[in-house]
């Protein structure tokens, strides 16, 4: 048995345990603990090391890009949980929204990786569509 890689990893499965993780960690009573801020960094970094972003460039649809927004961004709801409690801040009304700004921009990332290089101008190369100079006779 080979090591596992982007490739034969279930892309559903993976965004399915990173939410069930984030959601079973997230429903525990009581205040949010520095833990839950490492948590939430160590299921976001599984989710880049081990998501296959090339699969979605290439077989592209709003569905498969809002599911890996949505869990991204509730992975990044649980790291800064914590950090927005210490300084004060009512984290169940600050939330929702950055769970929206982190998905938002999640898509946006997606959207031009998938389509910002179809509307790039192309540039021809250096030399093409340009006459040749003329060579020295000593070259």
């Amino acid at each position: 048995m080979g090591t596992p890689s982007a490739r034969n990893v279930d892309q559903a499965a993976l965004l399915g345990v990173a939410l069930a993780a984030t959601v079973s960690i997230s429903a525990a009573e009581g205040p949010w603990e520095p833990v839950e801020t490492v948590v939430g960094l160590v299921l976001i970094s599984v989710v880049a090391a081990y998501y296959d972003f090339s699969t979605s460039l290439r077989e592209w649809s709003w569905a498969r890009s809002a599911a890996l927004a949505s869990v991204i961004a509730l992975c990044w709801c649980l790291t800064v949980a914590w950090p927005l409690q210490s300084v004060g801040l009512n984290p169940y009304w600050w939330l929702p929204i950055v769970w929206i700004l982190t998905a938002g921009a999640v898509l946006g990332w997606l959207w031009r990786r998938r389509h910002g290089r179809r509307s790039r101008l192309s540039v021809p190369p250096v030399g093409v569509g340009q006459a040749e100079k003329p060579r020295r006779s000593g070259d």
